[in-house]
């Protein structure tokens, strides 16, 4: 009997270098994302109403399906921006600087594609829809994702170029410290940099003062 032969599966053009860019990247533009929609809400209190932070379950489930969408988004683009060769430079400053305009112009319209099905299991969490109805209300969610796209894509578009600075600076940094030649400082340095960003800028929206965090919104 003869046995095929085994070769090790591999990846085309994923170094380690490169996905350690692009998963630190997509965590802090995941974040981002999750942070934006959070000031953003607050922004669209009306007066003479007080805004307030939203409660704990509102606020994990609708930034979380933000901050996916906006994950997905900022990993494409450094997987897009990055160059499969161990010995690539990391980009400069003005290169991420447009990398943050796109990402604050498109973050907003792929939160807003995301945010009715975000909403509907809100509501379903709640109580508010029966659960019976669950893949009804996915499909509705799911058929009313582009016009949400576009109504959170001019709603949110300054609180997402502020975001997009902020992404800009950030994935600066990480992209720095990923083709850092001391070993060390490449390997963890570009997770500890997106995860302690992640956690400054999303504490800051989701716990900060409300009446301040709206005037960015």
């Amino acid at each position: 009997m003869t046995h095929a032969r085994q070769y090790p599966i591999r990846i085309e053009g994923i170094t380690p270098r490169r996905l350690r860019l692009v998963v630190s990247v997509g965590l802090y533009g995941g974040a981002l994302g999750g942070a934006s929609l959070l000031v953003n809400f607050l922004a669209r209190t009306d007066p003479p109403h007080v805004p307030q932070h939203m409660p704990a379950d509102a606020t994990v489930l609708l930034s979380g399906g933000a901050a996916s969408a906006s994950a997905i988004l900022a990993a494409l683009m450094a997987l897009w921006m990055s160059n499969p060769s161990e010995r690539e430079r990391a980009r400069g400053l003005l290169v991420w600087l447009l990398a943050g305009f796109g990402f604050g112009v498109l973050s907003p319209v792929f939160t807003g594609a995301v945010l009715p099905l975000a909403m509907m299991f809100l509501a379903t969490v709640n109580g508010d829809l029966p659960a019976a109805d669950f893949l009804v209300h996915t499909i509705s969610a799911l058929l009313q994702g582009p016009s949400s796209a576009f109504t959170h894509g001019v709603f949110g578009l300054f609180t997402g170029l502020m975001a997009g600075a902020l992404f800009a600076v950030g994935a600066w940094l990480v992209d720095q410290a990923a083709h850092s030649h001391t070993p060390r400082v490449s390997a963890y340095m570009p997770y500890a940099l997106a995860a302690s960003l992640s956690v400054l800028f999303y504490g800051i929206a989701a716990f900060g003062p409300p009446e301040t965090l709206a005037r960015f919104g």
